[in-house]
C-alpha cells in the first residue's frame, strides 16, 4: 500500500492491510489540573501516616528482609516530608519520623558505623543533615562527621570513587552544612552516565534509578533548578527522561514510573502527555487504602498470609512507590496549589 492510500490511522482494525493494535495513550477525557495528584498525595499521606509503626527496624526485620541502612524507611519519609505543604497531617507524620530518626541515630550501631566510615555512611550523614534541617540536630555526632572529613578518615573524599556515589555524599554533604574536598555538585555531574548521552534503549533498572536521583539531588528534590548544561543539554535530558518514562509506563513498573514523573516537572516537562497519562495510571493503582503497589507486590502473595505479616508485606511491597508517587504529587500541587494537608 503507497504512503498516499494509506487509510487514517483512526480506521486500524477496519482497513483489510492496515493493523489493529491499542493506542500507547488512550484518548481520555483531560484530568483537571491538578485533581488527580491531590487525590494521590492525600491517599497516600493517610496510608502513610496509619503504617508509621513499621519505621522501627527492630519491627521491620521481623517480618521482612533486613537492610544494608536500617534508617532507609525514615529517611526516605523525612525526604518527603520536607516537600509536604503544611498542615495537621503533616506535622503529625514528620514528627512521629523524627522521633523515629533520634531513636535510629541513638542506637549504638549507628554510631560504630558512622566512625567506621562504612558502606552506608552517605546515608548516616544524609539522615544526621535531615533532622538538623528539621530543629533536632545531633551535635556530638555532626562534629564527628565533620572530624573524620577533616582528617581523611575513610578515604571519603577521594576521587577515585564512583561519580554517582561521589554524588551523592556531596549532596548529603551540603545538605548538612558540612565541607569537605570533594568538588561541588556541578563538577561531580559532569562526570555522570547523565551527562554523557545515556541511551535510554540500554539503560538498566539500576541505571535508570542512578539518572533520577541525579536529577533529585541537583534539584534537592526540586528546591532548586537542576544544573543540566546548556539549552541543547537540557533538550537531550528531555527527551532521555520522555523516553524512559514511556518505557516504565509500559512495563507498568510505576515505582521507577513515579519517580521519572518527578524528573519530568524539575525538567519543565509537567504537561507532556506521558506524564498526564502516569497521573491517570498512578490514580487507577492506587488501593482504597492510599497505597500503590510496587514492582515487587503479588496479590497472590498478599492472600497466602495474614495479621502482621501480611500487613508487613504489604507496606514492605508498596510504602517505596507510595513515597515517591507522593513526592511527584506534591511537586504538581507546589505548582498549582491546592487545599493544605
Amino acid at each position: 500500500m503507497s504512503e498516499l492510500s494509506m487509510p487514517d490511522s483512526s480506521l486500524r482494525g477496519q482497513v483489510i492491510g492496515l493493523p489493529a493494535w491499542p493506542a500507547l495513550i488512550p484518548e481520555l477525557p483531560a484530568t483537571p489540573r491538578g485533581q488527580a495528584p491531590a487525590v494521590i498525595l492525600d491517599q497516600a499521606l493517610t496510608w502513610l501516616s496509619g503504617n508509621l509503626g513499621w519505621l522501627d527496624p527492630h519491627r521491620w526485620e521481623q517480618h521482612l528482609r533486613a537492610r544494608p541502612f536500617p534508617g532507609t524507611t525514615v529517611l526516605e519519609l523525612l525526604v518527603l516530608c520536607r516537600r509536604l505543604p503544611a498542615g495537621p497531617l503533616t506535622r503529625r507524620v514528620t514528627e512521629q519520623c523524627l522521633d523515629a530518626a533520634q531513636a535510629i541515630t541513638a542506637e549504638p550501631d549507628f554510631v560504630a558505623g558512622l566512625y567506621r566510615t562504612d558502606p552506608v555512611f552517605t546515608y548516616r550523614v544524609w539522615l544526621l543533615a535531615l533532622l538538623s534541617e528539621f530543629g533536632r540536630p545531633v551535635h556530638e555526632l555532626n562534629d564527628a562527621v565533620q572530624t573524620l572529613l577533616d582528617t581523611g578518615c575513610g578515604d571519603l573524599t577521594n576521587l577515585g570513587r564512583q561519580p554517582f556515589a561521589a554524588l551523592e555524599l556531596r549532596y548529603a554533604l551540603d545538605l548538612g552544612g558540612f565541607t569537605s574536598t570533594l568538588p561541588d555538585l556541578k563538577q561531580l555531574y559532569s562526570r555522570t552516565m547523565l551527562a554523557h548521552r545515556a541511551d535510554p534503549l540500554y539503560v538498566s533498572d539500576t541505571e535508570a534509578y542512578a539518572i533520577t536521583h541525579i536529577l533529585f539531588y541537583l534539584s534537592d528534590f526540586g528546591r532548586r533548578a537542576p544544573f543540566v548544561g546548556d539549552p541543547a543539554g537540557l533538550a537531550r535530558l528531555r527527551g532521555l527522561i520522555g523516553t524512559l518514562l514511556g518505557i516504565y509506563l509500559a512495563r507498568n513498573d510505576l515505582d521507577l514510573s513515579a519517580e521519572l514523573m518527578l524528573c519530568a516537572q524539575l525538567v519543565g516537562m509537567g504537561e507532556h502527555e506521558l506524564v498526564r497519562h502516569g497521573w491517570r495510571r498512578l490514580a487507577d493503582a492506587q488501593r482504597d487504602g492510599g497505597q500503590i503497589p510496587g514492582p515487587l507486590y503479588r496479590q497472590s502473595t498478599r492472600d497466602g498470609v495474614d495479621g502482621d505479616k501480611a500487613d508487613a508485606y504489604t507496606f514492605g511491597t508498596c510504602y517505596h512507590t507510595t513515597v515517591v508517587a507522593a513526592l511527584a504529587a506534591a511537586e504538581r500541587e507546589r505548582k498549582y496549589g491546592s487545599e493544605p494537608h
